[in-house]
């Protein structure tokens, strides 16, 4: 199943156009993220429909638990159980050092908004997104019935599906996410950071600084929420809990258009029964990504709206102490902080953790050269690293 799943993930008759494959968006050579710096991937049956969200990376997804609000406890891959309707949820306080474990918080899911809960459902998602790979069940099916593995999926896949069109296209789906899980590459854990934890490198002087920082509940706090320690099993670690933050990242115009439209992406109260209006607490919410690979991406946040780790870095120290620097001003010149985000809804945001908890003039948390010693370490973190080819 893997091994067709492998030829379906670089199929383009899949698409609307018959010219984009999963791989066009979810590059291998690029951590099976996007290749290029573009905010939003262009895609549709014409090739120039803008995407909604930046493209995430497919590495690193296997361990992923179903969405789920309930008890926080990062080091549990089993997803806890929901809780009865009309639970309430609010920011709690995360350090580096030790995270609440009686905190009810939504975690889980893949996406930005946790919409679903499979690699097999995650596959259909951008299959049938007009704005990406535009296609319909109807073009997918037949490419199904008329695929170079079509045969082999028919026998695996057993009487059932060969009598079933729907069936064998779920089929195909599950292949998928049969190859994203068995294929080693989605998974390589072999950065130095990797080699570092079992001893085989020594860290820089920088790196071995900016991880002190990236670790410091009062300077980055990054482990907080990107966790760096293995987990039960010796699993290594994933570098995110798998939760959701609302940081309250600049409007991306390019994606969103002009602040005066009314348009706002509300992330993961929008995926949630009964949306904005009964999960308010949830408005401005986006998934915590894995740091590996991070120093290689281009793109970065849900609307793509930095470009490079530095800026990144500049907007989690900076935000509130010089919010011009991020933020748009409005027509009298007034800046709307977090102004993708509306009024109502801020209150979510994450103003507690380090180095987010500052105001203007206060000294930012971290110094410009403490920001390029974490960045340094957060290059450690990029998988293919060797003694000989670093």
């Amino acid at each position: 199943m893997a091994l067709i799943g492998r030829e379906i993930f670089y199929d383009p008759l899949l698409s609307g156009s018959g010219r984009l494959s999963c791989a066009s968006c979810h590059d291998p050579h690029h951590h099976y993220g996007p290749s290029n710096n573009q905010s939003v991937f262009v895609g549709g049956k014409d090739l120039k429909s803008p995407g909604r969200r930046a493209i995430p990376s497919l590495a690193y997804l296997e361990h992923v638990p179903n969405f789920s609000i309930g008890p926080d406890n990062p080091e549990s891959e089993t997803a806890p159980v929901l809780p009865s309707a009309g639970a309430t949820a609010s920011h709690v306080a995360k350090s580096a050092v030790a995270s609440s474990t009686t905190a009810i918080v939504p975690q889980g899911g893949l996406f930005w908004d946790g919409r679903a809960d499979t690699l097999q459902q995650q596959a259909s998602g951008p299959l049938f997104d007009p704005a990406e790979m535009a296609s319909t069940p109807s073009i997918a099916r037949t490419r199904i019935e008329n695929a170079p593995y079509t045969k082999r999926l028919k026998a695996l896949a057993g009487p059932a599906a060969e009598a079933s069109p729907d069936l064998l296209l779920s089929e195909a789906m599950f292949a998928l996410a049969r190859y994203q899980i068995e294929e080693p590459s989605f998974h390589r854990y072999n950065s130095k950071f990797d080699a570092w934890l079992e001893g085989k490198t020594r860290f820089t002087p920088q790196e071995s600084a900016g991880y002190r920082l990236f670790n410091d509940p009062m300077k980055g706090n990054c482990a907080a929420c990107h966790l760096d320690r293995p987990l039960p099993g010796n699993l290594p670690p994933l570098l995110t809990d798998r939760q959701y933050e609302a940081l309250g990242a600049p409007r991306n115009t390019a994606v969103t258009g002009p602040y005066e439209n009314g348009h706002f992406d509300l992330g993961l109260c929008e995926a949630m029964p009964g949306g904005a209006e009964q999960s308010g607490a949830y408005c401005g919410m986006f998934a915590t990504p894995t740091l590996r690979n991070v120093a290689d991406r281009k793109v970065f946040f849900h609307n793509g709206v930095f470009h490079d780790l530095k800026q990144v870095l500049d907007f989690y120290v900076l935000r509130d102490i010089q919010p011009e620097l991020f933020y748009s001003p409005d027509a009298q010149r007034r800046v709307r902080k977090a102004d993708d985000l509306p009024a109502q809804y801020q209150p979510n945001l994450d103003r507690t953790d380090a180095p987010m908890d500052r105001k203007p003039g206060d000294q930012p948390a971290l110094t410009l050269e403490e920001r390029t010693a974490v960045i340094r370490f957060l290059q450690t973190l990029t998988d293919g690293w060797s003694p000989t080819r670093p």
